[in-house]
């Protein structure tokens, strides 16, 4: 009995280039807008303001990476996918909060397979070995912790993100 497993078949989407409705490529702006009408909208709708919300938590799939300008928030390229477009923990905790945080917790890092989970820290060998300077990685945080908060200007007030998780971690917690 052969015990090798059969190829997956070809995706329609093989390259991991998505394409937006228009044709262009998908790049890091949809994870994260400037502003988030989807949210400011539920908010009008329900009549809640921010100081309404006692925190928000981040939750996302794991497995996309971005690389932006830290001055502008621009990606310097296309994101790396794995067949999900699903939100960045990094990137949108750096965009609600206007760019005063860059961080994320160890079930993020971890997928990166830069990160030591027995020491609990970016490994100093890996980054070396792959020319990954620590600069532009993120902070690496408890899951429940301080995550700052997110810019007035976004929801009219200010409001707490005390939490990031991936998502099987997430799920776990309910």
């Amino acid at each position: 009995m052969d015990s090798t497993y059969p190829s997956p078949p070809p995706s329609r989407n093989s390259s991991n280039i998505f394409r937006n409705q228009d044709g262009s490529n998908t790049t890091p702006r949809i994870f994260g807008r400037q502003r988030f009408p989807h949210a400011e909208r539920r908010l009008q709708k329900n009549n809640v303001s921010p100081s309404d919300i006692a925190a928000i938590g981040i939750t996302n799939q794991r497995e996309t990476t971005i690389i932006w300008d830290r001055e502008t928030g621009k990606a310097i390229h296309r994101a790396i996918v794995w067949q999900d477009r699903r939100t960045v923990d990094s990137f949108l905790l750096w965009r609600l909060t206007d760019g005063r945080v860059h961080a994320t917790d160890a079930t993020n890092a971890s997928r990166t397979m830069l990160y030591d989970i027995h020491k609990g820290c970016w490994s100093e060998e890996l980054l070396e070995l792959l020319n990954v300077p620590a600069s532009v990685l993120p902070k690496v945080m408890d899951s429940a912790d301080d995550f700052g908060e997110t810019s007035k200007k976004l929801f009219g007030g200010a409001i707490a993100i005390s939490g990031v998780a991936g998502g099987q971690q997430a799920a776990f917690c309910g």
